[in-house]
C-alpha cells in the first residue's frame, strides 16, 4: 500500500489538471470545425484557491492586493504575472503596465489576457533559494503552480540581477525533475541554473 502525502503543491497540480480536462471536453463549433475553448481554462483557473488568487490586470492600476515579486533597475516593485500565450500559461513579471514573459528563449510583452497574482497574506508566502539540481531535494515546500506548458510543471522563480530582482518562470522538465529558471530581459529570453523559487508556508 502507499501513502500520499498530498501538500499545496500537489492540490494545485490536481486543480490544474482537471481543469485542463474539463476544457478539452467544451468545444466550440467554428466553421465546421471543433476548437477548444482555451479561454475558459484561462477563466476556471483564475478563480480563488486557497488564500491566493489571480486577478485580471489591463495595465490601469495594480491591485492593493497584488504580491511583489521585484524591482527593476529604478528600484520600482514589479509583480507577478501569469499570461495566456496561444494554448500556455505562462508566468512572468508585470513592469511599465505590461506582463513581459519567456518562452522558446524569446521575450514575449503582453497587455491582454494577463492576470496579477494577489493574496490577502503575503506573509505566508517565501522565495526559497535553489539550483537546478537540487530543487528535486524540496520535498518539503509547497510551490506556487504558476502556469501550463506540456510535459513540465511550472512554477514562479526570480533571480537577483545586477540592481534588479526579475520574475520568470521555473520550467521543472520531467520525469529527471531538472529545475531551470527562464527569464525575460532586454528583448531576449534568459535562462539560469540558480534562483529562487515561491512557496506558500
Amino acid at each position: 500500500m502507499y501513502m500520499f502525502d498530498l501538500k499545496i503543491m500537489d492540490f494545485n497540480i490536481i486543480l490544474l489538471f482537471s481543469l485542463i480536462g474539463a476544457c478539452f471536453c467544451i468545444k466550440l463549433s467554428e466553421g465546421g470545425k471543433m476548437i477548444s475553448d482555451y479561454s475558459f481554462l484561462f477563466l476556471l483557473y483564475s478563480l480563488y484557491f486557497l488564500d491566493y488568487y489571480w486577478r485580471d490586470y489591463t495595465g490601469d492600476t495594480i491591485p492593493n492586493d497584488a504580491l511583489a515579486g521585484g524591482y527593476d533597475a529604478d528600484r520600482r516593485t514589479t509583480y507577478i504575472a501569469q499570461v495566456l500565450y496561444e494554448n500556455l500559461l505562462v508566468p512572468g513579471e508585470i513592469r511599465d503596465a505590461k506582463a513581459y514573459f519567456e518562452y522558446g528563449f524569446k521575450q514575449f510583452e503582453a497587455t491582454e489576457n494577463v492576470k496579477i497574482l494577489c493574496t490577502k497574506h503575503p506573509k505566508r508566502f517565501q522565495w526559497v533559494i535553489t539550483t537546478k539540481d537540487d530543487f528535486k531535494t524540496l520535498t518539503d515546500k509547497n510551490f506556487i503552480l504558476g502556469g501550463y506548458e506540456p510535459n513540465n510543471r511550472i512554477y514562479i522563480g526570480r533571480k537577483s540581477i545586477g540592481d534588479m530582482i526579475i520574475v520568470g518562470k521555473v520550467q521543472v522538465i520531467l520525469p529527471s525533475l531538472e529545475a531551470v529558471f527562464h527569464y525575460p530581459r532586454d528583448g531576449k529570453g534568459l535562462f539560469d541554473y540558480s534562483y529562487e523559487v515561491l512557496t506558500y508556508l
